[in-house]
This record gives structure tokens, C-alpha cells and sequence, in this order.
């Protein structure tokens, strides 16, 4: 009788262990598969990123190319063109101690070349309170 009561014991645990097994080697599967989706998204991601560094870039060179062209070209029918500045970087600058120029532009046709100067940390009077633009 303990014989037959071993052997069902037995049985009992040798189910449940290839119950298990049997889950672990589900879980694992689910496990690759979402391994294999994540390393795809980071892919993505990261595709995705170079992308929108090119387009930045190109944006960065279509508008200096234009900026160029309006400059080159001065007064539209009497119409100063207007210019639009970016300030970039600012606070890398503010925390090196260094000063920021903007690219250089013309006050018209065949006019002054010019470019924006921005020191975050002022100068003179203002020195360390106030913030300094020249042009």
C-alpha cells in the first residue's frame, strides 16, 4: 500500500514538474519575443533619430542658403527683409563663461555686414546681473 502511495505521489510531482517545464519553455519563447520587438523598437528609434538629425541639418542649411539669397539680393522692392536669429547653445555658453555669436548678416544691399554678440554674464556696469547685446 506505501508502495502504491509512493508511486502516486511520484506521478503527481513528475506532472507538476513537466507543468512547469512546460511553462518555463512558454515563458522563455514570450520572453525572445518580446526581446526581438524591443531590440526592433530601439532600431526604430534610434533610425528615427538620425533622421531627424539630417532634417535639422538640412533645415539649418536650406535656411542659410535662403538667408544668402535674401541678403544677396537686398531690399525687396523697397521692403527691408527681416531677420530672424536663432540663439543656440545659450546655456552651454552661460555655463563655459563664453560669449554667443549669431551668424552674419547684412543691414541691406550692398550694406554692413554685421552679427548679433550675447554675453549671458553681461559686461562692465552689467557684469553678473545683467545680460550684454551688441551687434
Amino acid at each position: 500500500h506505501k508502495r502504491d502511495k509512493m508511486d502516486s505521489h511520484l506521478m503527481m510531482v513528475t506532472q507538476k514538474l513537466m507543468s512547469t517545464q512546460d511553462q518555463l519553455t512558454q515563458m522563455s519563447k514570450q520572453n525572445e519575443m518580446y526581446k526581438s520587438q524591443i531590440d526592433s523598437l530601439i532600431v526604430s528609434s534610434q533610425a528615427e533619430n538620425y533622421h531627424m538629425k539630417i532634417i535639422s541639418e538640412s533645415r539649418h542649411a536650406i535656411d542659410l542658403v535662403a538667408r544668402d539669397i535674401i541678403f544677396k539680393s537686398g531690399d525687396l522692392d523697397g521692403q527691408v527683409c527681416p531677420v530672424v536669429i536663432k540663439m543656440t547653445e545659450l546655456d552651454k555658453k552661460k555655463m563655459d563663461g563664453t560669449e554667443w555669436y549669431s551668424d552674419p548678416f547684412y543691414t541691406h544691399k550692398k550694406g554692413y555686414k554685421m552679427c548679433l554678440c550675447v554675453d549671458t554674464d553681461g559686461d562692465g556696469v552689467g557684469k553678473d546681473t545683467h545680460l550684454s547685446v551688441f551687434l
